[in-house]
């Protein structure tokens, strides 16, 4: 039997918005969830993309799993500025190029040998009695797919179980 999904992870699911929100775009924000707060920071690091994004990349200490924190911040009518934070799970090829863009090398190792547990969990994941924990996982074997594969968004897709198999393929004995 194997392991319930990690209890940090889950309650996060692919992503989440929080912050004030953009309502005009309608984009709701709220508190920020409770699991945001247990992530590790990249050696508290963050990348400045400008001066409206911020970017950091957090890691689940419970299971390995890749974050990407956003903070945008944008005006309304120009004289009001709201913050929109989220978190956005990184499938594990997605992770690597953005932890190998950081320079955090180590990471990007441990990343790479903990990625096919991921990946194991993920196929698991799609076989759960829990309709939603099998649509996170679907969507996320799409991206890491689509990673994979250098597909942008437009690319057509083979069916999943195409999919389950080539993402199988690359990590299979990936890891001495």
């Amino acid at each position: 039997m194997r392991e319930d999904p990690c209890a940090i992870c889950r309650g996060l699911g692919l992503g989440r918005f929080f912050g004030e929100g953009f309502p005009w775009r309608g984009v709701e924000g709220g508190p920020e969830p409770p699991e945001v707060a247990r992530l590790e920071p990249l050696h508290g690091k963050r990348s400045v993309l400008t001066r409206y994004i911020d970017q950091w990349l957090y890691r689940c200490p419970s299971c390995g799993n890749w974050y990407e924190y956003k903070r945008r911040t944008d005006s309304f009518y120009g004289n009001t500025d709201y913050e929109l934070e989220s978190v956005e799970w990184l499938a594990p090829s997605e992770a690597i190029q953005r932890l190998a863009s950081e320079g955090a090398e180590d990471e990007k190792t441990a990343t790479e040998r903990g990625a096919p547990a991921i990946i194991d969990r993920l196929l698991a994941d799609l076989h759960d009695n829990d309709p939603a924990l099998r649509e996170s996982a679907e969507k996320m074997l799409i991206r890491e797919f689509r990673s994979i594969e250098r597909l942008k968004a437009p690319d057509a897709l083979p069916p999943v179980e195409m999919i389950e198999e080539r993402v199988r393929q690359r990590w299979k004995g990936s890891v001495a």
